[in-house]
């Protein structure tokens, strides 16, 4: 958009515009207005039942009341969990970032030779 003002006795202005693009492969002017917005979509599909799945390690031990016992019980009770969930990738990260990925690592051949791929 243009503005043109011009000196005279009175103030006066005129509007230049351009008119908006027909066609969709044409190009944007740059004189043309647009609205920017961000739509975010993730690759992956999400299983309805873990959707309240905990993202990390220390939530999943909050919700499972076992925050602040000794390693070896958290392990029993996470073996467990594990063994019944399928664990989402950002909490299968926390997991191996905390020290519990030989855990998961032995979960996960459990529940393979369980279902017969292993």
């Amino acid at each position: 958009m243009r503005i043109h003002i011009t000196r005279s006795a009175t103030a006066s202005y005129t509007l230049f515009t351009e008119a908006p693009k027909t066609i969709a492969s044409e190009t944007r002017s740059p004189k043309q207005l647009e609205t920017a917005m961000t739509v975010s979509m993730s690759h992956r599909v999400l299983d309805a039942a873990e959707s309240d799945q905990p993202a990390t390690a220390s939530a999943l031990l909050r919700q499972l009341g076992i925050a602040h016992v000794s390693v070896e019980k958290q392990k029993v009770h996470l073996e467990r969990w594990l063994l019944e969930h399928q664990p989402q990738r950002p909490l299968r990260i926390s997991l191996r970032e905390n020290g519990y990925g030989l855990l998961l690592k032995e979960t996960d051949e459990k529940r393979a030779a369980a279902a017969g791929f292993g």
